[in-house]
């Protein structure tokens, strides 16, 4: 039933941009 929720097309978006955008603000605060 776990699965069923990564299935979800919104939830693996969203699951997908909080990882993604966490690396993002680091190496941007990094550079300035």
């Amino acid at each position: 039933r776990g699965s069923e929720k990564l299935a979800d097309p919104r939830q693996l978006e969203d699951f997908l941009l909080t990882c993604f955008a966490v690396p993002r603000q680091a190496s941007l605060s990094e550079k300035a």
